[in-house]
């Protein structure tokens, strides 16, 4: 990612054309269906408000949005809107509420986990349509995002004749060969630029054939991959398809070693001695920022004929995906001589804050109080006695050698268990770690269970909080310090974040109003409060559970976007009204945009869902119709929620 410290030392002088809401790129967050609801509302938002262009006609800010960048849930939003306003949907306004109906649809319940699970037991999910494919979760995640994209490849968007006033997305994961991130980007050969990877590990330009024939399916589950829940994806053999071949994807992978390739190219850039120190901040912002130079010319390494690389979780890495906004950002305005974006807004779910660690509880009841030990030699000693009792007072032959010999295999499976315990402690581990868990595992063996559960689930716990929350809250500190702390994007920045109208976050929320303009923002009511309070208190999922679907959370997300984005665009706008770069004709347009905003605000205080449509269920079944699919039920487990969430209370 972009170090701060050397965004916030660079000057950039370039002059840049200041219309607001003119260009815009726009990034959407991982955080599950959370994300995906909250980044529908957005782009529900956007869709309504209107724009005064120079001809005098109305365009929605969404039609202004040229660039998308997503990770994880938020790449939900991003590929399913690319995909049907790249299939053509002329009509202004179309290929947005496909989006909705689709989405909003596929968000019900717990339906995607039900269809997953129907796959992954499903034999000929893997023997037939899939049979490249490893049986795991990860991928049966994937073969349903199919049904949902309805099979469609990544060339959809990487046709040069084709231009969209959505010009580029760049859907997020996390690559494990370097750990960097990996932006699956719609490159053209032509004016779309940019890589498909980064600067270690990429696909080849010059194999667009190959990169065309990528699933959007497979590439939403590489963004959505999160750790814990789901195995890596596997590239290339997860990639694979009918049209695909193993031998397309190896020609197509471009691997450097990046440390010193970045570092030849940093000498060669800064004019650096060889022999002169590079700090680590400049190398890694050199990786990054290869994205904009003609990196292709640099050799790639020989890859071993087994060569492959796990992808995961995109908000890894840059959960907000701003990173992936600041490099496109830069590429238009570096490479393509275009005049680059207007304004940028991020759409974040997650909250800066975590929730304070508590040290689990040790049990100390029954069983607890034993150490392992003492509770293995208490069961064979038990089951000893209990066969010499069967021996001595049980008459019938068939009864007394029955359970003596159960007793016996009772006794030789924890023998069996012990030792391969043993011999697997023994053999555990290398190095200095190594030896002292060979020197002292013993002690484990000897203090009480509860006290080694106690322990264990510590360790979980917190390594859970640290991987989990801690690294990535400081990971997102740092983007949002790089992308706050350039002047190069002053005025140019609109943040909607899912919990800045909560009952806990509004007063600070007020104060970063007043710094920026001098006033607080306006004042959400009771009942805004209340969704939004409501909305942030979802986990991470991909399903919404039973409580979710008592308190219609889908849809309260979407709200808390739609008037989340309306209270920041009337934020931004109040920001930037006195400015003198902007013309005073746009202004005017930019006065009318405003007065809308603060009608719906009006609206939003009264009735925070009244502009969340319901689904209509004719145009739901004819897109069902179109796409030939289904989501079954898996013949095991439990079946999906189905209570109706469809039907939304009006004013």
């Amino acid at each position: 990612m972009p170090s701060p410290s050397s965004n916030t030392t660079k000057k950039d002088t370039t002059p840049i054309p200041f219309t607001p809401l003119g260009q815009i790129a726009l990034s959407i967050s991982g955080g599950g269906f959370r994300a995906a609801a909250f980044g529908l509302g957005c782009l529900s938002y956007l869709n309504r408000c209107k724009l005064t262009t120079a001809d005098g006609s109305s365009i929605s800010l969404l039609k202004r949005v040229c660039f998308i960048a997503s990770a994880s849930g938020g790449s939900f939003v991003n590929l399913l809107y690319a995909k049907y306003l790249y299939e053509g949907e002329s009509i202004e306004g179309e290929a947005f509420q496909k989006t909705y109906i689709r989405l909003r649809d596929f968000m019900h319940g717990e339906t995607l986990l039900n269809r997953a699970m129907c796959i992954l037991e499903t034999d000929d999910h893997w023997h037939q349509t899939s049979h490249h494919k490893q049986r795991n979760l990860i991928n049966a995640f994937s073969l349903a995002y199919d049904e949902l994209f309805e099979k469609a490849n990544f060339g959809l968007f990487c046709d040069a004749e084709h231009q969209n006033v959505l010009k580029q997305i760049c859907v997020n994961s996390t690559e494990f060969q370097n750990g960097l991130s990996f932006r699956f980007q719609n490159i053209d050969g032509a004016g779309r630029t940019g890589l498909i990877g980064n600067f270690g590990l990429s696909l080849r330009s010059d194999c667009l054939s190959t990169i065309r024939k990528l699933k959007l399916a497979d590439i939403m589950a590489a963004s959505s991959c999160f750790p814990a829940g789901m195995e890596p994806i596997m590239f290339p053999r997860d990639f694979l398809h009918q049209m695909l071949t193993e031998g397309e994807l190896r020609g197509a992978i471009r691997s450097r070693e990046a440390i010193t390739e970045a570092t030849e190219l940093v000498m060669i850039k800064k004019g650096k001695l060889k022999n002169q120190s590079i700090s680590d901040t400049d190398l890694n912002a050199e990786a990054e920022e290869i994205n904009s130079m003609n990196s292709e010319n640099l050799p790639g390494s020989m890859l071993p004929t087994d060569f492959s690389f796990g992808l995961m979780d995109g908000g890894i890495n840059d959960n907000q995906a701003i990173s992936s906004l600041m490099l496109a950002e830069k590429r238009y305005r570096g490479k393509n001589k275009q005049p680059g974006f207007d304004t940028f807004i991020v759409c974040d779910v997650n909250s800066r804050y975590i929730s304070a660690y508590k040290l689990p509880d040790e049990p100390y009841n029954g069983l607890n109080r034993f150490s392992i030990r003492a509770l293995s030699t208490g069961l064979a000693l038990l089951l000893a006695g209990f066969s010499l009792i069967i021996y001595w007072f049980i008459p019938s032959d068939v009864w007394r050698f029955g359970l003596i010999g159960a007793c016996t295999s009772l006794l030789l499976l924890e023998v069996t268990v012990i030792l391969w315990a043993w011999i697997k402690f023994n053999t555990a581990g290398g190095g200095t770690w190594g030896e002292v868990w060979h020197r002292y595992k013993g002690y484990f063996f000897t203090i009480p269970l509860g006290t080694v559960k106690q322990m264990l689930s510590a360790r979980i716990s917190s390594v859970v909080l640290l991987a989990g929350d801690i690294m990535m809250k400081q990971i997102r500190r740092l983007i949002f310090d790089s992308f706050y702390e350039n002047d190069k994007w002053k005025n140019r920045r609109v943040a909607s974040f899912l919990n800045a109208l909560t009952r806990k976050t509004l007063p600070l929320t007020n104060l970063r109003s007043e710094h920026e303009t001098g006033h607080k923002g306006p004042t959400p009511s009771v009942k805004m409060q209340d969704c939004a309070d409501a909305a942030s208190q979802m986990d991470t999922t991909l399903w919404f559970n039973g409580t979710d679907f008592k308190d219609n959370i889908r849809d309260q997300l979407i709200a808390t976007g739609q008037f989340t984005m309306c209270y920041n665009l009337l934020r931004y706008l109040d920001q930037i009204e006195n400015l003198n770069e902007i013309p005073q004709d746009y202004k005017k347009h930019l006065g009318t945009l405003k007065e809308q905003l603060k009608s719906d605000w009006e609206t939003f205080q009264e009735n925070p869902v009244q502009f969340v449509p319901p689904v209509c269920h004719n145009s739901l079944d004819r897109i069902h119709t179109s796409t030939g699919s289904t989501f079954a039920q898996p013949t095991s487990g439990k079946a999906p929620i189905s209570q109706n969430q469809d039907t939304i209370s009006k004013p």
